[in-house]
């Protein structure tokens, strides 16, 4: 008899061990999304509340090649993105080809020129091959704080240099990508040991206990 509660005793710490280590491992993750545009996105998962507003299209079609003066003088595509949630967010802007229709030929990257705004600070033209190639051109990325807003204008256009086969007839066509990532929680075990409210019972040489309030347990 004395031997069955003893294995059944074993049993159930081995049970509350797995459980313990389930929970470390779902409350320490991360909160990912990805956002596409398409006018107006917004995502909430836990405290992770992103908020993607576009603007215009973001369209080359039937134009001419202009200098980079002419070029930063454009109204821009615009967009913004917004933090609703309570702690920081990391996130990455990616500028993904949109399918042509039939009968439409592409405007290679390397005859397209760019400008980025953020905010008020405005970088200088570079050409489209500076983002990366497709679908990994990165507008821009960084972290973005609660209750702030970051407002974009994309500018593109065909490059001045830009030869004939490179540009004539043809057509760009992209939308906006965002991938937010945000890390979540603290593990079960750090809360438990750091609190000085518990207390951690080491006596027994095959066991460990922890118990406190914070959270209200007897481990």
């Amino acid at each position: 008899m004395k031997e069955a509660i003893k294995k059944n005793k074993k049993i159930i710490i081995v049970g509350i061990v797995i459980i313990l280590i389930l929970l470390i491992g779902i409350s320490f993750a991360y909160l990912t999304t990805t956002l596409h545009g398409e006018k107006e996105y917004l995502v909430r998962a836990g405290t992770l509340d992103l908020v993607l507003n576009e603007g215009n299209e973001l369209t080359l079609e039937k134009v001419i090649p202009i200098d980079d003066s002419e070029g930063m003088d454009l109204n821009g595509f615009n967009f913004s993105i917004v933090n609703n949630g309570k702690i920081d967010i990391d996130y990455r802007i990616y500028l993904d080809d949109v399918e042509l229709t039939s009968g439409e030929s592409r405007i290679p990257d390397s005859a397209i020129r760019y400008s980025l705004t953020r905010n008020d600070e405005v970088f200088s033209p570079k050409n489209l091959t500076m983002m990366g190639s497709n679908p990994n051109r990165r507008v821009d990325f960084g972290t973005i704080s609660p209750d702030e807003t970051i407002n974009y204008t994309l500018r593109i256009w065909i490059d001045y240099d830009a030869t004939t086969e490179e540009a004539s007839g043809k057509t760009f066509k992209g939308k906006l990508r965002v991938e937010a990532s945000q890390s979540v929680g603290d593990p079960v075990a750090d809360v438990l040991l750091t609190d000085s409210s518990n207390n951690i019972n080491t006596t027994d040489p095959e066991q460990t206990f922890i118990t406190g309030e914070n959270p209200n347990n007897y481990i």
